[in-house]
């Protein structure tokens, strides 16, 4: 195939870009009969491909524009932005090849599609942060490269088969890495949002996404520095965790007799990190249930309440200070290390059941078919931060991995009907 773009939010020169591929497969089944191995193997395939594609910039990225403000009495007001533009941008450009299998065996009662892929990303539009002393905060620039390669498989099994019934089974699993392989002219880091204190950033070297912040004070041997028995915040930042999952998975299983069928679904997310705003602020208010660390028998250090961190005082002498669990967690306010939790989960994800209504009722209503369907969705939640569903610090910008004191996510419970004329 072939396609070439040429767009206006580019300039002039540099807004053409090409999108060439190519991908064949071979049935091997059908090419040598023998493969078949006397029924066992049904159906196979093998493909490959290999593909370019483009992308240009958001409007009014290649001079200066004003955004006008409240006027001034009688005296329209304009606003000088705090980005710079770049009248010499480029298109970005994924390259990309792939690779996988289908296959199926005792007559398609188990399948599996797999694949895995690498792409490579270059010149990437992004706004780069730069010193605010020029009267700006960023720059647009097309910045380094990024590359991610992964597997991506999918099984379906089907264990029962007998008369009108039927049990089906459908798992599937992806796992993603990323690396931001260089940046714009030697930069190591371009910051894509701040919040709190802590950054999400594409770091040179290191997996996109990657959370960066004040960890705790430890000395040379990895020990907790405490100052009046207290943990101690560093000063220099580093890199706390990764937001991209180790991987994510799915499990359906669907029984199905005569007009009536029933599903449910699992999936998960496994590894990564988040920083969580509502362990911050619920630890330091004490109103979370691992706030009463210090404080299950007593409030004040007199009656019998408080604390002692393990650490060490600056002359590497261990702490033996008992503090109260107020200004213990107050002490972690804005430690962003002790604001990291797992973005591990697992949720019911859907449960539904459903009657295809015969034909001879549904000609009653002068329709040709109708499907009544009873649906449950997020019913059940498994997370390893225990406070918060992970998947409400996760949204469709790059700025991800940062959980805002979320509201408790929504169990919904509904029916549908679908008719056809």
């Amino acid at each position: 195939t072939g396609r070439n773009d040429w767009s206006s939010t580019l300039p002039e020169g540099n807004n053409s870009y090409f999108y060439p591929s190519v991908s064949g497969s071979f049935v091997f089944t059908d090419a040598v009969p023998a493969l078949h191995l006397g029924g066992l193997l049904s159906y196979g395939k093998l493909r490959a491909s290999w593909a370019q594609v483009g992308n240009d910039a958001d409007p009014y990225q290649l001079a200066v524009t004003y955004s006008a403000g409240t006027p001034f009495g009688s005296i329209p007001r304009f606003t000088v932005p705090n980005q710079i533009p770049n009248s010499n941008l480029k298109p970005e450009r994924t390259r990309s090849w792939e690779t996988g299998a289908e296959l199926r065996f005792l007559d398609d009662r188990i399948s599996f599609d797999g694949s895995y892929y690498n792409k490579l990303t270059s010149d990437q539009i992004i706004p780069a942060q730069i010193t605010s002393a020029i009267g700006y905060t960023s720059a647009v620039v097309n910045a380094g490269s990024l590359r991610n390669h992964g597997i991506e498989g999918q099984l379906n099994v089907t264990p029962i088969k007998r008369g009108s019934f039927q049990w089906d089974v459908t798992g599937n699993y992806a796992r993603n890495r990323s690396e931001v392989v260089s940046l714009y002219k030697g930069l190591q880091t371009v910051v894509l949002g701040t919040y709190w204190g802590l950054s999400v950033e594409a770091r040179a070297n290191q997996p996109y996404g990657t959370l960066y912040g004040n960890p705790y004070l430890r000395n040379a041997q990895g020990q907790l520095v405490t100052l009046n028995g207290l943990p101690q915040t560093d000063p220099t930042q580093r890199v706390l965790g990764h937001y991209s999952p180790d991987w994510i998975g799915g499990l359906q299983n669907k029984f199905h007799y005569g007009n009536w069928d029933f599903s449910f679904l699992f999936d998960t997310k496994q590894g990564g990190q988040i920083f969580s705003t509502t362990k911050m602020f619920g630890e330091e208010s004490g109103v979370l249930k691992s706030s009463l660390r210090g404080r299950e028998t007593a409030e004040s250090l007199a009656d019998g309440g408080g604390l002692v961190v393990d650490g060490v005082n600056a002359d590497g002498s261990p702490n033996t200070t008992k503090v109260t669990a107020q200004a213990y967690f107050n002490a972690l306010f804005q430690n962003h290390e002790a604001n990291i939790v797992s973005a591990t989960f697992t949720k019911l994800r859907e449960v539904r059941l459903n009657y295809e209504v015969p034909q001879s009722v549904a000609g009653r209503f002068h329709v040709s078919a109708m499907n009544v369907a009873f649906v449950g969705r997020n019913l059940w939640l498994h997370a390893a931060a225990p406070d918060i569903d992970p998947e409400t610090a996760f949204d469709n910008s790059n700025v991800q991995g940062i959980e805002f004191i979320g509201v408790p996510s929504t169990k919904s419970l509904g029916f549908s009907v679908n008719v056809t004329p």
